[in-house]
């Protein structure tokens, strides 16, 4: 998940989060979300429809995330779908109020996408993926220096009793 910012009518626009669908299985898809908070901040979001625009027509769906209590469902313009968090803390999980549209994404032209690319390095994410498979691959070693020295000693313990 990550924050993607993008020049739209010379305005920088941002959505908080893009998620992404990574397996074919699973269909390939960019999803859209923003957060809000308030009754408020929902309300500017939606006397503003430029900002979804910027992004909207990249993904594959475009979600609202915000409690129970600021939303109403008919306020909400066509096609978006509604998160609402459940439950506190640790415990809090994201359930699907209504259902985003799904449609099919536009292609991304090489700057947008790099764009997408660079807010991804620069927040770390690609780089802590690299690292995740630099720490596995650590432990790797180790493990097979282990498994080697098992397999002599089985090796060497069928010798000794066959003598």
């Amino acid at each position: 998940m990550l924050l993607w910012q993008a020049m739209h009518n010379h305005t920088v626009r941002v959505i908080d989060a893009i998620v992404a669908s990574l397996w074919p299985s699973n269909g390939l898809q960019l999803h859209a979300v923003e957060v809000k908070v308030s009754r408020a901040d929902l309300q500017r979001e939606l006397l503003d429809p430029g900002k979804s625009e910027t992004f909207a027509p990249f993904c594959h769906k475009f979600w609202l995330c915000a409690p129970r209590d600021i939303v109403d469902p008919a306020e909400l313009p066509a096609g978006w779908g509604w998160l609402a968090p459940y439950g506190e803390g640790a415990e809090t999980v994201l359930r699907a109020e209504r259902e985003a549209t799904a449609r099919e994404a536009e292609p991304m032209t090489a700057p947008r996408l790099m764009g997408l690319l660079r807010v991804a390095s620069r927040d770390g994410k690609l780089i802590r993926a690299e690292r995740l498979v630099e720490e596995l691959t650590a432990h790797v070693e180790p493990l097979r220096a282990a498994v080697e020295s098992w397999r002599a000693l089985e090796e060497k313990s069928k010798m000794i009793k066959t003598e």
